[in-house]
């Protein structure tokens, strides 16, 4: 069993080993480009590995530009196809200002665990703040109508750490 385990360690790759790929293409950061330089200044049997990489890397880039772009023609088709697609209303509103609350206030006495509990209660953020004492909150990530919101201003309002609760549009 262990002599099974230990071949397969032995087949699968390292971490540098690994990173050969992204080293060719010369995506790889400062720190593991160097490692990997050094990995193949030291070890023959992976600098060969590295040159089949690059070598398929060049055929890849090869392939890629022969085939050319598309003509003219399919670009036009693709375009008439997306044309006679039917218009979609999107099933999410986007108005961030629908989730903006309000001016909220703090009460001089609340605690800092309190007014957490408070956002957590409300799946509330703090996206601006203390500007004249005064928070700028954002209500969870979806979109409210005036009356809905209203009435979440009126229930933080009777929140005892809270002071002031004001709609900031």
């Amino acid at each position: 069993m262990m002599a099974t385990s230990k071949k397969i360690l032995e087949q699968e790759p390292s971490e540098v080993e690994m990173l050969l790929p992204w080293h060719a293409a010369g995506t790889l950061n400062a720190r593991d480009a160097r490692r990997v330089d050094e990995a193949l200044a030291r070890d023959p049997g992976l600098a060969k590995q590295y040159a089949a990489i690059q070598e398929e890397y060049a055929e890849t880039i090869h392939l890629n530009e022969s085939l050319g772009a598309p003509s003219v023609r399919a670009m036009q088709k693709l375009f008439a196809a997306i044309d006679g697609e039917p218009a979609r209303k999107p099933s999410v509103s986007f108005d961030i200002s629908a989730r903006i609350a309000g001016l909220v206030r703090f009460a001089p006495d609340a605690r800092v665990a309190d007014i957490m509990a408070l956002l957590d209660n409300y799946q509330a953020s703090i996206v601006d703040g203390a500007k004249g004492g005064l928070f700028r909150l954002q209500f969870a990530n979806r979109a409210m109508g005036r009356d809905e919101f209203a009435g979440l201003m009126r229930k933080l309002q009777n929140e005892k750490i809270v002071s002031l609760a004001v709609d900031a549009q």
